[in-house]
């Protein structure tokens, strides 16, 4: 996101399909990077300075640096792309199912996602702030545990930073 922000001012030329690389390497090494995607080639077109369509075609052009990224990944990792998808992983159907299908990513990749899909319909244990429970977490889980897991300097930049955007 820096490199695109920084692409609208200086040298777009270089740092856009640079942001692209970044997005695509995100992406490839971490599932839950791929909605990050559709956003960056959003702020890409809204904060263009040229013509709509050519403000269009750049963001396209990121996605597309983007997806090619993956694919170098992961055709690096297996040429041959001999990927069989493993037993019990089907599709969800519906929207979801639809999703995964349009995505121009390879299909191993397509199939971690539904492998995620089939994590996120079971029923899991947890434990926080000394209460156990089965199935759905509480609310508050996801911040209090980011609190309670981040290291105290870096909850001190994250303040000082806020602090700084809006003063």
């Amino acid at each position: 996101f820096w490199l695109a922000w920084r692409g609208r001012d200086r040298r777009p030329g270089l740092y856009l399909p640079l942001a692209g690389l970044a997005i695509g390497a995100a992406i490839a090494t971490r599932m839950s990077a791929l909605p990050a995607v559709p956003v960056l080639m959003l702020l890409i077109f809204l904060t263009g300075r040229s013509t709509w369509w050519k403000r269009l075609l750049v963001a396209l052009g990121v996605g597309v640096i983007a997806v090619a990224v993956v694919w170098v990944v992961y055709l690096a990792v297996d040429p041959r792309l001999r990927w069989t998808t493993p037993a019990g992983i089907t599709d969800p159907g519906g929207l979801r199912g639809l999703a995964v299908d349009l995505l121009p990513l390879p299909k191993a990749y397509r199939d971690g996602i539904l492998i995620q899909f089939k994590f996120e319909s079971q029923t899991f244990n947890g434990f926080l702030l000394g209460r156990a429970y089965r199935g759905d977490s509480p609310w508050y889980y996801l911040p209090v545990a980011l609190l309670i897991k981040t290291p105290l300097g870096m909850l001190a930049l994250w303040l000082a930073g806020t602090v700084t955007m809006l003063v």
